[in-house]
């Protein structure tokens, strides 16, 4: 089959690139099971939300509703799962990391197909999918990344991509739905964005279509009503789920509730960032084994500690290179995105209103990518700056910007003019940086996701419920006096409590915990912290209490030793500590005491 007569496929929508030619596709596959394979075992993080989603899959396996009697944060998808593959194997940590590996991998095979699709490249293709499987995001928060690059093939094919049949773009169109409603159910804010975003596409789609604007809005007003009925569709089976367990109520109040706090956080959260972006940090110290901290903490200083600062602008151009590369990342992608809105957008009016559709499509294709991505920008940029959070949102931008720069290099080589040129070098002076900063800062931080979490890790540390895992000695000696610690001091049916916020504890340990929300910090503890947490304390009585002072949020404030100081005194007072393994202290019950009583 000749260059030709593959292109022209491709236009018609042809299966081609799903049936024939799918070595880019085995290439991804088979270097995701390779590579994660090589770690998976590997670390054991015990502020990780893999211990929070097995802690709660045991509760719903357990019989507690969810929202009524434990906290989710995010909807019932992202912990159901877990809690059905308990349900199968028991409960057992290796379980969920191969599943949370599982999404990674099927995440890379999404972004290898779109960008195949998109560009014709297989060479691009496998580059892309490669890249992501290396740096995947956070492990056990996968789900985001993944969901936003199925949005991206979904809404793509529906919208974007030509189709042979009306029927082939209707069937994407369900697909599309159906992904949208898997969005809502793990990730209501990232479904309320996706909306927005469909609902952008009904103005833009009847003018990129060489059916003419008529027919094009009614295709497109089809297409988003077709979404909208199998999103909603798909919440059906879980609906009658929630009204048979009885919390429907508190499942259809989420809506409503992230609805509301993203129009209320929206612009307050632009406007304080902004002002925090442009100010000039205080003066840091480093302390041996710490991150930099504040040489002082006043109150007026509180509001602005009580949540992870971002770095400063001036780290763009700072000498040392980790600092300057991690700046980048963080903020090269606003440049990036409004050079590809701009850009891209511009092309697109522009190939509209000259009736080139070809054109159209392909540009209105990245700005679909576009949009998705961003659909993870605001969780990283104005709450949590951090590598976690900033590599999840890069794999579905890393996608956009491939196709954004394939879109620049092919207008060059047709046009050639100086505007054309000026612009792909500018795009490409911002998007080689970022994406080489990306892959430095997450090939060497195991809070990316990536084969740094196997350093040095060669030592198996064995507890409950399935913890298998490789530690390096210093981490083996901490844990294994942590676990023995806990277990010597408590039984099965104790509660243990830890604070602020170390959920694998209780995994591990396999342990109970009384709180409703295993997560607390100083952002979110609210004013009345101490006198409820010492309440709770006297009224269950946990057998051990397990304190980290590590800073949280990366300031000396948001340890917890300062911003829960009566709490933290009142424990020491009631119970006894029995050891000290890395930065966390166990505490355990005076026996030989009289029971506590509130003063």
């Amino acid at each position: 089959m000749t260059k030709i007569e593959r292109e022209r496929e491709r236009e018609n929508g042809s299966s081609y690139n799903c049936l024939r030619d799918k070595w880019e596709v085995w290439i991804v596959l088979i270097f995701a099971f390779l590579y994660y394979a090589s770690y998976y075992r590997s670390g054991l993080n015990l502020g990780g939300e893999g211990g929070t989603v097995g802690v709660i899959a045991m509760r719903l396996l357990e019989g507690q509703k969810p929202i009524v009697d434990t906290f989710l944060g995010y909807n019932v998808l992202w912990f159901y799962p877990i809690a059905w593959l308990f349900e199968i194997f028991g409960p057992y940590f290796l379980v969920i990391k191969i599943y949370f590996f599982s999404l990674c991998t099927i995440t890379a095979l999404l972004a290898t197909f779109l960008v195949r699709r998109a560009t014709g490249s297989s060479v691009l293709a496998a580059g892309t999918g490669l890249l992501l499987v290396l740096i995947p995001g956070m492990q056990f928060r996968n789900y985001l990344p993944f969901l936003a690059v199925l949005n991206m093939v979904t809404l793509s094919q529906a919208f974007v991509f030509p189709h042979k049949g009306y029927w082939q773009r209707g069937i994407w169109m369900i697909l599309a739905g159906l992904a949208l409603g898997l969005t809502y159910l793990i990730r209501i804010d990232l479904g309320h964005l996706m909306t927005v975003l469909v609902l952008a596409l009904l103005l833009v789609f009847p003018w990129s279509t060489a059916l003419g604007p008529f027919r094009g809005w009614g295709m497109g007003l089809g297409g988003v009503l077709t979404i909208g009925i199998f999103a909603v569709a798909l919440h059906i089976p879980m609906l009658w789920y929630a009204h048979q367990r009885g919390f429907q109520q508190q499942f259809l109040g989420q809506y409503e509730g992230w609805a509301n706090y993203i129009k209320s956080q929206a612009g307050e959260q632009i406007y304080n960032n902004f002002k925090q972006m442009c100010r000039i940090p205080p003066r840091q110290i480093k302390e041996p084994g710490s991150v930099p901290v504040t040489t002082a903490t006043t109150a007026a200083q509180k509001d602005t500690q009580a949540t992870l600062s971002r770095p400063s602008v001036s780290d763009v151009i700072q000498d040392k290179s980790v600092r300057r590369m991690f700046a980048w990342i963080v903020y090269f992608p606003i440049p990036i995105a409004i050079l590809i809105f701009v850009g891209m957008g511009a092309l697109w009016l522009v190939s509209a209103l000259k009736r080139n559709f070809e054109e159209c499509q392909r540009t209105l294709g990245i700005l679909v990518a576009l949009g998705c991505a961003l659909t993870l920008f605001p969780q990283y940029f104005f709450f949590r700056p951090d590598t976690p959070h900033v590599s999840e949102f890069m794999v579905p931008f890393v996608v956009t910007m491939v196709l954004a720069c394939t879109q620049a290099a092919r207008m060059v080589q047709r046009s050639g003019r100086a505007l054309t040129w000026g612009y792909t070098l500018i795009l490409f002076f911002f998007c080689i940086p970022d994406v080489v900063a990306h892959v430095s800062n997450g090939l060497r931080r195991e809070s990316s996701g990536s084969f740094a979490a196997r350093h040095h890790r060669n030592m198996e540390f064995v507890a409950s419920n399935g913890v298998r895992v490789l530690v390096n000695p210093e981490e083996f000696s901490d844990l294994h006096g942590l676990y023995s610690a806990i277990v010597d001091h408590s039984k099965p049916t104790d509660w243990l409590i830890c604070y602020p916020y170390s959920p694998t504890i209780n995994f591990m340990t396999n342990r109970r915990s009384y709180e409703y929300n295993l997560y607390t910090d100083n952002a979110t503890g609210g004013k009345k912290f101490d006198s409820v947490t010492i309440e709770k304390i006297l009224r269950f009585r946990p057998a051990v209490i397990v304190i980290s002072n590590n800073p949280i949020n990366r300031n000396e404030f948001s340890c917890f030793k300062n911003w829960a100081a009566p709490t933290y005194e009142f424990i020491k007072d009631h119970y006894k500590l029995v050891g000290v393994y890395g930065s966390h202290e166990v505490y355990a019950w005076k026996k030989d005491s009289p029971t506590p009583r509130k003063e």
